[in-house]
């Protein structure tokens, strides 16, 4: 039996040097073969004529088992599985799986990863050229998701500001409003007011000239924010438009007379 020639065999020896050789390879993963299965054994048997079908599959991997929704019919329903998969934060399969098919990568991927704040599978799908939306910026939820974004060039729209304010990310507001220009709506105040975060709306009203709309004094008054109340009160001129049947229950508010029944809130 002829044997290899020396160099030869020092390449088919060499583990590394044959780990890169073979990355170049199309394929599968050996364990993802019995999901790719699966789906074409899916697509045989069930009803065709159901095509938003989904079916409930288990996924094993590295010792985990998750399960998760498959659309067997869906032209893109490895796609559409991973977007499930990084939802539930299975971030180690999602990266296995576009390993061998990059093809399955979508901008979903990249504005769900932004909005769970995960700046390492954002780095991971960048390296592969895979970019996000205006959604990925809209919703990032933490200000180095942000930073990461802009300084990639991302664009974003008015309801980035507008969610942060909701959120009570102060330094998500201030950042969008000291380096972008998109800037916001009266949702970003409303929104703050709503949800008790004083600081923003101090923010907000400081730095930006959108304002807000009845709904902020409504919503603080019905969710007894009493401090947002108070920043209402003292910035009267601001309230013209205020009834006041609504001044009124603000100021029992403020005074501590919450035996009243709450506003109604304008729809």
């Amino acid at each position: 039996m002829r044997q290899l020639p020396r160099v030869a065999a020092a390449v088919v020896c060499n583990a590394h040097l044959l780990m890169r050789i073979t990355s170049f390879q199309d394929g599968l993963f050996g364990n993802l073969l019995p999901l790719f299965a699966l789906q074409r054994h899916l697509v045989n048997e069930l009803d065709q004529r159901r095509y938003d079908l989904e079916v409930d599959v288990e996924v094993e991997f590295r010792q985990t088992t998750f399960r998760i929704p498959l659309c067997p019919f869906k032209r893109l329903w490895l796609e559409k599985l991973l977007k499930q998969a990084l939802l539930r934060r299975q971030t180690a399969w999602v990266r296995h799986v576009l390993l061998c098919k990059p093809s399955a990568a979508s901008s979903s991927l990249v504005d769900i990863a932004s909005q769970q704040g995960d700046i390492e599978m954002l780095e991971f799908l960048h390296s592969r050229h895979i970019r996000g939306s205006t959604e990925a910026l809209d919703s990032a939820k933490s200000l180095a998701v942000v930073e990461y974004l802009h300084d990639r060039q991302y664009a974003c729209t008015t309801a980035a500001m507008d969610i942060a304010a909701l959120r009570g990310a102060l330094d998500i507001v201030r950042f969008l409003h000291e380096q972008r220009r998109e800037g916001c709506t009266v949702l970003a105040m409303d929104f703050a007011a709503s949800n008790g975060h004083l600081d923003v709306l101090e923010f907000l009203h400081s730095h930006r000239r959108e304002g807000y709309t009845t709904m902020a004094m409504d919503m603080a008054i019905k969710r007894r924010h009493v401090h947002v109340v108070e920043f209402f009160l003292r910035h009267r001129h601001n309230t013209n438009n205020t009834g006041d049947d609504v001044l009124q229950q603000a100021a029992a508010l403020v005074d501590g007379h919450s035996d009243l029944p709450p506003v109604n809130v304008r729809g």
